[in-house]
């Protein structure tokens, strides 16, 4: 059984933020997606599926965000999307006759793997963990809010990504 490449994930994030010069929040993942070729878009989705990527028969690459979310949503569906492409290949969500591959519950209930992969690069990619330890070692206590308003993320996605780096209990 394969298991949550953490290292790989971390190591492509750290990649993409020192080559597009990011060394504090926010880091902007439309200009990410759009310096690596990738064009970003949205449409009217299913109710459960939030965004996804696709190859086109041109071989070109468009992420396509479910319309009307928010904008923290869409930043976060684009970072997530962003993890498929590179960690899965930029193949994911496509067969060979280039339809989206079915959904599953799998694809929504944390089982599978690479749903969480792209999670955690979403995550990684938002809030890079030296960011945020940075921020957190200057103060004497953590505010979710206000790490949330410099990272430009929900307080719920800073407070899941604080618990995860171990400064939340």
């Amino acid at each position: 059984m394969r298991t949550v490449r953490k290292q790989k994930i971390h190591r492509t994030c750290r990649s993409l933020l020192s080559k597009y010069g990011y060394e504090k929040p926010p880091v902007d993942v439309k200009k990410i997606a759009k310096d690596e070729g990738i064009k970003v878009g949205s449409a009217p989705l299913p109710e459960r599926l939030a965004g996804f990527i696709h190859r086109r028969v041109d071989e070109s690459t468009v992420i396509v965000v479910k319309e009307g979310l928010g904008a923290y949503d869409q930043r976060w569906v684009i970072a997530h999307e962003l993890g498929h492409y590179f960690l899965h290949g930029g193949e994911y969500h496509i067969t060979p006759n280039k339809f989206l591959k079915r959904q599953t519950e799998n694809s929504f209930s944390g089982l599978n793997l690479e749903e969480v992969e792209a999670n955690q690069f979403a995550d990684e990619l938002l809030m890079p963990e030296n960011m945020i330890h940075d921020l957190v070692m200057a103060r004497e206590n953590i505010e979710v809010g206000r790490l949330a308003n410099i990272f430009d993320v929900n307080q719920e996605r800073m407070a899941i990504r604080l618990g995860a780096l171990g400064y939340l209990l």
